[in-house]
């Protein structure tokens, strides 16, 4: 499937005699292992005796992929999860200047964002701060950051929030599939699967959603609403939380703006809980020095947000959060520029 998006498939096999030995950590008789990789070795021995499969170390592949694939082209990713009969599609995204995974189980939202853009340069070594960690930092991780449940209510992601007559609804809380993924040379579209909100009177708002990946650090999100959306509020809302492990890091550094008519305000992250807030608002972001990076998010042109938010956390909600809010009665259907940029 992933070779129908990118032209060719990547698959990372673990050898090792752990498989042909006694593991006291599984529930399973041993010879269920050995039947299983025997069985995926032949496999991979058929394909390859075809001439449609080529074995290689980590360190081979890495080359073959320098020299195959084109630098600045985008891999996109799709995921369907079959070992526990979830059903769930994960979709990534990757090119020169982010990689973007989309969990739809969590409503669509982003599950994990890195902003290669950034740059950031990592030594490793005894005689550095990093010692044996080089991965790169993310600045939405909802598996490291818990995602939707726990953590201060809802950890590091990405969502759309429906208000109606005072009762809210978390697209987290509505799982939805990829419908279409089509990549291009210059753009990728992704599309889902409606969600259906349901809120407490028993009225149902249908949700639409389509990404819109674009080099130089660029995503286009639309939604369309249909059904009861009257009187419906809806809030894009982006929760960031710079790191690289599931431990927060010092958010001392980071810049909160807020761009409206009335000119730019700011403000230097402080972990007291304050706010930036403006109606018709041009932008919110969040300038974070760890990672090199500013993100900020602004209607596209030809949506209008009613209101706008850049927030701070706390000691025991360490995050940052960006907001806009748009009006039903205006338009059931806009769309929101999330851009990277790299700091300087």
């Amino acid at each position: 499937m992933q070779a129908d998006f990118n032209g060719d498939s990547y698959y990372n096999t673990f050898v090792s005699t752990q498989w042909l030995t006694w593991n006291h950590n599984s529930e399973y008789p041993p010879e269920v292992a050995w039947t299983l990789y025997t069985t995926q070795l032949n496999y991979f021995k058929a394909l390859k005796d075809e001439g449609e499969l080529e074995d290689m170390t980590l360190s081979e592949y890495a080359l073959w992929h320098k020299a195959n694939r084109p630098y600045e082209e985008p891999e996109v990713y799709l995921a369907k999860e079959m070992l526990y009969a979830s059903h769930k599609h994960y979709a990534w995204y990757i090119d020169t200047d982010m990689r973007v995974l989309i969990d739809t189980n969590q409503g669509g939202s982003i599950g994990d964002l890195r902003p290669y853009i950034g740059r950031f340069e990592c030594a490793t070594g005894p005689d550095t701060e990093n010692r044996e960690n080089a991965s790169f930092p993310y600045l939405v991780q909802s598996q490291y950051r818990t995602g939707f449940p726990n953590h201060g209510f809802d950890g590091s992601r990405t969502t759309l929030k429906l208000v109606k007559n005072g009762d809210e609804v978390d697209l987290c809380t509505v799982p939805t599939k990829v419908k279409r993924y089509d990549r291009g040379s210059e753009s990728t579209l992704l599309e889902l699967t409606p969600a259906k909100a349901v809120f407490p009177d028993g009225s149902v708002v249908e949700v639409s959603t389509t990404y819109m990946f674009e080099k130089g650090g660029n995503i286009k999100l639309t939604r369309s609403l249909n059904g009861a959306t009257r009187g419906v509020v809806a809030t894009e809302y982006f929760k960031g939380a710079p790191g690289r492990t599931e431990y927060p890091m010092d958010m001392h550094g980071i810049q909160l703006q807020l761009i409206s008519p009335d000119g730019a305000e700011t403000m230097d992250y402080n972990y007291r809980c304050r706010h930036l807030a403006a109606v018709d608002p041009g932008s919110v972001s969040a300038m974070v020095p760890y990672v090199g990076t500013t993100i900020s998010m602004a209607p596209a042109v030809g949506s209008q947000a009613v209101s706008g938010v850049s927030r701070e956390g706390h000691m025991y909600e360490p995050y940052f959060v960006l907001e806009l809010a748009y009006d039903t009665k205006t338009s059931t259907e806009f769309s929101t520029c999330l851009t990277l940029k790299k700091l300087t």
